[in-house]
């Protein structure tokens, strides 16, 4: 660090002050002047006002006035300074370049630095501005001065350099002002004393702490030039960072060390104005950027001219208005009515006196007005008064009603029309006002309280004229989306009432956070231990471990040794007692070992040196977190004391739990450590006796509370954490309490679950289903069938049952909706993490033939051989301690307790190119952190305790030698080895149900977890699946946990839990309940066992039937048809238009619109979506069939997807929906008619393991009909609609596949097309039902021909076509028969498309035989025998 040394710059910088050309003046006013910028002061520069310092540029004068403080001294110094440099500058660019000396060069680099800072080109602009110019950067450079000072902050990594010379400069200042006797307030000498004393701790602490740079060359530190400058930089940045730190610390401490503990916040800023302004400012941004207070803000804004808004009423008409004018003002539009004969004949007191409706229009006429008659009758024509069956009115009636509106009460004409607009509607553009008021007759009908509506007025927040209805002001307060931020009027004046006014709050939040940012009171025992802080920093650190890489490079990297003592040290300091939180230890410790390891150097030993240097690193780490327990302990009992006065934002039920939680814990300081003793000693004391049966006289309750109550300094620092971790926890889950996490509306929970409540009692046909348990057989029959119906039913249909066919229903939309948008997240985050972890993966496949990296077992360990493929999966668990340690100690098969050596020398097979793979893995678990912390944030509250990374060393069987940082990464066991591998993943099954994101350890969550966190005799799974399946899991946690959340919450609520159960029943209810856990679980494939072979046989049995398969994928335009039961005959042809008309127009707008649109390929159907969930390892040919097997099919389906997509969106948008919940119901409307393959779009018996869907292969078309047609039947009230509706749906789409089947494929069927129709329909709708489909032959015998044998579920087809290979083998001639099961059985193992293959061959073979000519033939088959 470049320092000015004593050159003739700073001399006659100090002669300048000794010949008093800076001239210090105290108490006394320099100038008459009361006002910055007169004629007379255009060359004085004033400080927080006249009386308190200025800085005059033509007397080289400091005044500091009567209420001068130690910041405004710094401050006019700053002027000084500043304007001192730029005359030496001035002087010294006069002087020839080469003339200059490296300090006169330095000085003018300064003063550019500075002058670029400012945005001026150079000193000669500089003086041409004139002192007003030059005033707003004058403020600028002092106010950036003094917060370098009181913050240890610059602006600019060169001008901290800038400032740190000031610095230096001014410490020459301070001692000649000293030596000459300049008189100085107390504060100004504590702060310079302060300032500068910070120095000589720095510089001791450094000497005591060994922490004097060891090398004084390049030669004696083995480094080359470069290294060692980087060396000696960071010791003198070290140096002076720690100097910045501390100032400013001790300037800050200082500030604040009268009245730390006042508990007043306007003595405070009285006291310590500038501080408090800072702190205020931030706390205004914060609290006036609240809505309640924006709200605040609006209601008492001055009111101008332009937000005067009147009182809405139409202009004054001469014309009578029957239709809203009152009785009296009809009179006054009439002429008036004389007043004489009011008097006279209707006793009027001449004294009353009626307000004039407008002027020149009385009510009451001495001379010209109407006589009593006239007018009556003239009322009577305009309906003001009732007449009788000659037509005449009566003119009691007529009395009656003057004298009622006299009294107030306005009479009208049978013509009137009430007004019911809202004070404040007739403003056209609202959100333009920047000042309202609430309307009082308003606020009065609403029923608001006497003592609220007192309050309102007293903050002149209302008006009796041109005001607005709260109604209308809460909808001016909006969030982020644009949405109001409060559900209507009462709601925000409910919010005004329970606010602090806005002063108040800004002050307490300040006041809040400079306590928690100053602390209490310090003590010189806490200088010393910032000027430790200051030097143990990490740049020291740093520092230490080039030095120890130095003495010992063989020992590996020094930055990898940093890290592991960094690592150590935390883990270490996380079982301390924080009463033991004593840095001095450390710091002596590290001392010692410092002066060893300079001494072992100096005799040449330079092992020892290196041992020495390498203790030093670690006293040094654990120095550094035993001061950050220190200072986080003090800020974690300051924060669990704030519960001991009531948190008003909290709910009161998880405040009484937060209050018991912490009744057992002590917070107060006020025992000492010996008083602390004492007790333990005492109750072991008083045990002692006990045990022994010695009779006793201490007080029994005192015994009791000292057992009870535990001071927070004898809890170990992990305890401390999890405990203040937990009571965070709770007080977010209380400020959540009526919090939904994924409602737009911000509508609270009551409201959504009433809402919904509401909703489902609206809609319900049925109002007393059983909700209790069956009590005989007839009963127990109708659960059974009913809990086999909902089974097939999906959450989508039952939500749209419950909204009583209603779109956007309040169950879909806040339950169904919220889930959707996570699955299609979901999607997204899947599909673009496969893509980078494929990339990942690639140079591993591109480099190995496929079985030597996958099949070949090469490699040993522990007497075992490995492939390569588990050889990669054994490095990405050597990341982190935790997959280390149970790597190790679960070994593989029979064989436990690896050893590390063996371990690595078996990793050196590994190349740099798998070895960098291996990182970039856990580099993409890595990505994920900041979402879950986010997340965690979010929902608990904290941010969770991470899974740290382990640095690694590698040799590769290139020759390299490669550091890793290490990574996260999931620890699964492996199942088939033992018991306890089987528990523990059975557990964890459990456990990810509630989480799914593994990255975030749970230690935290209970202390002891950790002494337990070692596991045994349970051996790692080495397979790519388990990364799969843990980046799956993450994705599906932080896509799914609100939504899942906020679903649980509502499914709980018992208003909720009862609507349904009464309405449909407690099998429904169940099934909603058994469908949200599902989801919760998420679609994880399995990895091991028979259910991996079950998923592998399902997705073969997949691939056989449907791919390649050409007739299949022309019948997907048949699943238009049921659509047109959903959307109706004109949005159907609208979505269909649409995209005939312009298709890829069409489908572009689809996918740009919906994020469900885009991802439809991957999620149309659930084994296209789990065959490529699963080609991990596959071969090229497997990776072909995959990629392109179902590409017709999906394609003709986009067609028929847009189409309906396009005709749902119109449909909504028609409706008034808003057009984000018109894509929602758009991507509804094609997942109801066209179904989909996620697990919220499956029935119950489509989800469950991999061995129960082998029974519901090819079943989504079918359970997409059954639900379709369900709805109808539950919510459609017009028969005939429905009646056509089912139509459309079971019959119309099955005989059209069926049409469309016989003209594409060649060949004459002998079968009658009736027959044929009629064979189809009762199929379908046997197969409507799980189960039913395997009884399809009962369509052959009803329509009267034979029975073909039962052929089992679709998933189980393999059997069949084993049992008609083994029949064609039996026969010993290979025929086509043989041929096609041969095929047909080669498609059930390796996943081939065999039924499309099998018809080519068919159309061949008719081809060949003359049977048919057409070509086509080879593409959709032969019919025929």
């Amino acid at each position: 660090m470049r320092k000015y040394p004593p050159t003739a710059i700073s001399e006659n910088v100090i002669k300048n002050i000794s010949s008093q050309s800076l001239n210090v003046r105290n108490g006394e006013r320099a100038y008459d002047n009361s006002t910055p910028n007169t004629d007379t002061n255009q060359d004085i520069l004033f400080q927080g006002g006249a009386d308190r310092g200025m800085f005059s540029r033509e007397h080289n004068l400091i005044a500091l006035l009567k209420n001068a403080d130690a910041s405004i001294f710094v401050h006019e110094l700053g002027h000084f300074f500043l304007e001192t440099n730029t005359r030496i500058a001035r002087d010294l660019t006069a002087k020839p370049a080469e003339n200059l000396t490296e300090q006169e060069r330095q000085f003018l680099s300064d003063v550019q630095t500075t002058l670029d800072w400012f945005g001026v080109k150079d000193l000669a602009a500089w003086d041409a501005m004139s002192l007003n110019e030059q005033r707003e950067n004058h403020e600028k450079w002092a106010r950036g001065f003094e917060a370098y000072l009181y913050e240890g902050k610059a602006p600019s990594e060169e001008l901290r350099g800038v400032f740190r010379r000031f610095r230096s400069w001014l410490k020459q200042v301070y001692q000649s002002l000293k030596n000459l006797n300049v008189e100085l307030t107390d504060e100004v000498r504590s702060v310079f004393d302060r300032m500068f004393a910070s120095d000589e701790q720095i510089q001791q602490a450094q000497y005591i702490n060994g922490m004097t740079p060891m090398f004084e060359d390049a030669a004696q530190a083995g480094m080359d030039d470069t290294d060692y400058a980087q060396y000696r930089h960071n010791a003198e940045r070290a140096t002076a960072e720690a100097q910045d730190d501390l100032t400013a610390r001790a300037l800050r401490d200082m500030a604040f060390i009268r009245n730390l503990r006042a508990r007043k916040i306007r003595e405070m800023r009285k006291q310590y104005k500038a501080d408090f302004q800072r702190a205020e400012m931030a706390a205004r941004g914060s609290i006036m950027s609240q809505p309640v207070y924006r709200a605040w803000q609006l209601l008492t804004a001055r009111m101008t001219e332009e937000n005067r808004i009147g009182d809405g009423k139409p202009k004054f008409s001469k014309q009578v208005d029957a239709a809203h004018d009152s009785l009296f003002e009809a009179i006054a539009k009439l002429g008036g009515v004389n007043k004489d004969e009011m008097i006279s004949q209707f006793g009027l007191d001449p004294k009353d006196k009626i307000p004039a409706v407008h002027i020149g229009y009385p009510v009451l006429r001495k001379t010209n007005g109407r006589s009593i008659d006239g007018m009556i009758e003239a009322l009577t024509e305009e309906g003001y008064l009732p007449v009788d069956d000659t037509g005449k009115a009566d003119p009691r009636d007529f009395e009656e009603r003057f004298f009622d509106e006299m009294r107030g009460t306005k009479r009208y004409s049978s013509a009137y029309v009430p007004h019911e607009q809202k004070a404040g509607d007739h403003v056209a553009n609202p959100y333009a006002l920047t000042a309202v008021r609430f309307d009082h007759d308003s606020l009065v009908a609403m029923g608001v309280d006497g003592q609220t509506l007192e309050r309102l007025i007293d903050f002149d927040m209302t008006r009796k004229n041109g005001g607005m209805h709260p109604d209308l002001v809460s909808d001016l307060i909006l969030n982020e989306e644009g949405e109001p931020v409060f559900s209507g009027g009462e709601d925000l004046i409910r919010a005004l009432t329970e606010a602090q006014p806005p002063q108040e709050a800004i002050e307490e939040t300040a006041y809040l956070n400079i306590l928690a940012e100053k602390g209490e009171v310090p003590t010189q025992a806490d200088f010393e231990e910032a000027a430790d802080l200051a030097a143990h920093s990490e740049i020291r650190q740093r520092i230490i471990a080039a030095e120890f890489k130095a003495l010992s490079k063989a020992t590996g990297s020094a930055n990898l040794i940093r890290k592991a003592a960094s690592v150590y040290a935390q883990e270490k300091v996380e079982q301390i007692k924080v009463r033991d939180l004593r840095p001095s230890v450390y710091t002596r410790a590290e001392a010692k070992a410092a002066k060893a390891g300079m001494e072992a150097f100096r005799k040449g030993d330079i092992q020892a040196a290196a041992t020495q240097k390498r203790n030093q690193l670690l006293q040094n780490s654990m120095a550094r977190e035993v001061l950050k327990a220190r200072e986080e302990m003090e800020t974690a009992r300051k924060y669990l004391g704030k519960f001991n006065r009531v948190v008003k934002s909290i709910d009161i039920e998880y405040r009484e739990q937060i209050e018991a939680l912490l009744e057992s814990v002590e917070l107060s300081n006020a025992p000492s450590l010996k008083d602390l003793d004492k007790r333990t000693s005492l109750l072991q004391f008083v045990k002692k006796m006990e045990e022994q049966g010695r009779a006793h006289n201490i007080d029994a309750e005192y015994i009791a509370e000292i057992q009870a109550k535990r001071n927070y300094r004898e809890m170990t620092v992990e305890e401390m954490r999890v405990l203040v971790d937990t009571v965070k926890g709770i007080e977010h889950l209380g400020r959540l309490k009526n919090k939904m996490l994924t409602a737009r509306d911000k509508r609270t929970y009551q409201e959504i679950r009433d809402k919904i409540v509401e909703s489902i009692r609206d809609n319900a046909r049925d109002h007393d289903k059983r909700t209790s348990t069956a009590a005989n057989n007839i009963e127990r029959v109708e659960d059974g069938f009913s809990g086999f119906m909902w089974g097939h039913i999906k959450i989508s249909s039952i939500a749209r049952i419950l909204d009583g066919g209603k779109d956007a229903g309040a169950f879909w939309n806040y339950f169904i909706r919220p889930i959707n948008e996570a699955a299609d997240r979901e999607a997204t985050m899947t599909a673009e993490t496969a893509q980078k972890l494929e990339e990942i993966l690639k140079p591993l496949n591109d480099n190995l033939t496929h079985r030597e990296y996958w099949r070949s077992a090469e490699y040993q360990i522990g007497g075992q051989k490995f492939t390569r493929r588990q050889l990669f999966a054994i490095a990405l668990n050597l990341g982190n301690e935790g997959n280390i340690q149970r790597l190790l100690s679960g070994g593989h098969g029979s064989v436990r307790n690896w050893n590390m050596p063996e371990v690595m020398d078996a990793m050196q097979n590994l190349t740099s190119k798998e070895w960098q793979a291996v990182q970039k893995v856990w580099d993409l678990f890595e990505s994920f952190r900041p979402q879950i912390a986010e997340l965690e944030r979010k929902v608990v509250g904290t941010e969770p305790q991470w899974v740290e990374a382990k640095p690694l060393t590698v040799r590769t069987a290139d020759g390299e030698m490669l550091t890793l940082r290490g990574g996260y990464y999931p620890a699964k066991y492996d199942s088939a080895s033992t018991q306890a591998a089987e528990s523990g993943n059975a557990l964890t099954d459990i456990e990810d149900i509630k989480s799914a994101a593994k990255m975030a350890a749970n230690t935290r969550h209970s202390f002891t977890k950790d002494r337990a966190a070692a596991v045994k005799n349970r051996p790692l799974l080495l397979d790519l699946s388990v990364t799969y399946n843990g980046l799956n899991e993450i994705i599906h946690d932080l896509t799914h946990r609100e939504a899942v959340i906020d679903a649980a919450r509502l499914l709980k609520s018992s208003s909720i839990d009862k609507a349904i159960r009464e309405t449909l029943g407690a099998q429904a209810k169940q099934k909603l309940n058994k469908a949200l856990e599902d989801i919760a679980r998420g679609n994880t494939a399995p990895v091991e066992g028979l259910d991996k072979y079950a998923g592998l046989l399902r997705q073969n049995v997949s691939m056989t039937g449907l791919g390649f398969n050409v007739v299949s994928a022309a019948v997907q335009i048949t699943g238009f048809i049921p659509a047109v039961a959903s959307l109706g005959g004109k949005y159907a042809w609208t979505g269909l238009s649409q995209y005939t008309t312009h298709p890829i127009k069409a489908t572009k707008a689809a996918m740009e619109q919906s994020e469900f649109m885009r991802n439809r390929g991957n999620t149309r159907l659930r084994e296209i979506r789990e065959v490529a969930a699963t080609i991990n390892g596959a071969g090229k040919i497997r990776k072909f069939l995959t990629k392109y097997s179902y590409w017709l099919m999906l394609k003709i389906q986009q067609i028929v997807d847009t189409s309906i997509w396009h005709g749902a969106l119109a449909k909504a948008m028609d409706s008034g929906k808003d057009l984000d919940t018109a894509i929602k119901l758009a991507d509804q409307t094609v997942l109801d008619t066209q179904g989909g393959g996620q697990i919220k779009d499956l029935s119950e018996f489509e989800r469950g393991s991999n061995t129960q869907k082998l029974f519901t292969v090819f079943y989504a078309y079918m359970n997409t009909a059954l639900n379709q047609g369900f709805v109808e039947v539950k919510t459609q009230k017009s028969k005939a609609k429905l009646a056509a509706n089912l139509i459309m749906i079971y019959v119309i789409p099955n005989a059209l596949n069926a049409m469309i089947r016989s003209a594409l494929i060649p060949g004459d069927d002998d079968e009658d097309l009736a027959k044929k129709l009629a064979k189809e329909q009762i199929s379908f709708l046997l197969g409507l039902f799980v189960g039913g489909r395997e009884l399809a032959q009962l369509a052959n015998i009803m329509t009267g021909d034979r029975f073909y044998g039962y052929t089992g579920p679709s998933g189980l087809r393999p059997i069949d076509d084993t049992y008609k290979f083994a029949q064609q083998a039996e026969q010993g001639e290979i025929d086509h028969a043989f041929v096609r099961a041969s095929i047909n059985l080669l498609g059930d193992v390796f996943g081939i498309p065999s039924a499309q293959i099998n018809r080519t061959i068919k159309g061949a073979e008719a081809l060949q035989d003359d049977e048919t000519d057409n070509p086509a033939a080879l593409l959709f088959g032969y019919q025929g025998n």
